[in-house]
């Protein structure tokens, strides 16, 4: 968990507002995670709510860029997410942008997620 503020951005059209959180996750979550790593490490972990509800899942998408914290950042690292569902079932995002300094993600699910990176 980082203790630095997260940076992210949000289009404007996005159908709703979201945040984004530095947290430690619990136990069962890292197990999800752990599920689904492969040769990625962890380098953060956060919650992401709806605002101004705190919903696990939308009927819409919406759209997020994080700045990859400068301490796990490096030129040629790969970086994903994980979402771990209501349910603890984890889903794997790529990320959608080409600047090697943020990850950009498209989703409807919300809560738990961890920055990984290889």
């Amino acid at each position: 968990m980082g203790k630095d503020a997260v940076q992210y951005t949000l289009p404007k059209d996005n159908a709703y507002r979201i945040i984004i959180e530095n947290t430690m996750q619990g136990p069962l979550c890292f197990k999800s995670f752990e599920a689904v790593l492969g040769d990625y490490k962890i380098g953060r972990t956060y919650n992401i709510y709806t605002l101004p509800d705190t919903a696990y899942s939308m009927d819409k998408e919406i759209q997020f860029t994080i700045k990859i914290p400068s301490d796990i950042y490096k030129k040629d690292r790969e970086y994903k997410m994980i979402c771990v569902t209501k349910d603890g079932q984890p889903i794997v995002y790529n990320d959608l942008d080409t600047n090697p300094e943020t990850i950009t993600v498209k989703t409807n699910k919300f809560y738990a997620y961890a920055l990984i990176y290889r």
